[in-house]
């Protein structure tokens, strides 16, 4: 009976064993990855109608998410909308820059957009370049002169042809008329 007892034992043991390194193996095997965050395109005008795409993989399904960015303030600035991740931990955004696009809050360079959880936790970062391309052309940021074609240049407004035929008198006003004789 002893021996019977100690071979459960054993046999117990060496399922237990195996199904840890099993489950090790299984862990080691499964891909780990942190949140991702891409913004697209990468680059793109500072302008009222500039539309960037964000996309993220892996966070988790239904989670909601924070847009930040950074200003020209120094600071960090929020949509007004958050976004949900789907049941696979992914989600796609879409973000025209609008009024974002005026009075510093967006200035020229590259600056990152970020994910953050409900406590704003940052959890991902994506840089986008942006470059004020309303300005004059020399005054462009080297590496938005090679990214945006340079505008045509503005045709100076051509003059109406003289108008051609007799010209017409100015309208005089009309004639006083003359003081009746005093009888």
């Amino acid at each position: 009976m002893r021996k019977y007892l100690l071979l459960a034992s054993l046999a117990v043991v060496v399922i237990a064993g195996s199904l840890i390194v099993f489950q090790q193996v299984k862990a080691q095997q499964a891909p780990t990855s942190a949140p991702t965050l891409v913004v697209t395109p990468a680059y793109g005008p500072l302008a009222k109608n500039t539309n960037l795409v964000i996309l993220g993989t892996g966070y988790k399904p239904a989670q909601e998410l924070n847009i930040l960015f950074y200003d020209g303030f120094g600071s960090i600035g929020a949509l007004e909308e958050t976004v949900k991740a789907d049941d696979k931990g992914n989600f796609v955004s879409s973000w025209t820059l609008g009024d974002y696009s005026r009075g510093g809050i967006l200035v020229e360079g590259v600056t990152n957009i970020m994910t953050a959880d409900e406590s704003f936790n940052i959890i991902a970062t994506a840089a986008v370049a942006l470059a004020d391309t309303g300005r004059d052309w020399a005054r462009w940021p080297a590496w938005a002169k090679g990214a945006f074609p340079k505008p045509k240049p503005k045709e100076a407004a051509t003059p109406k042809p003289a108008a051609t035929g007799t010209p017409k008198p100015a309208a005089s006003p009309t004639a006083a008329a003359e003081p009746k004789p005093k009888s």
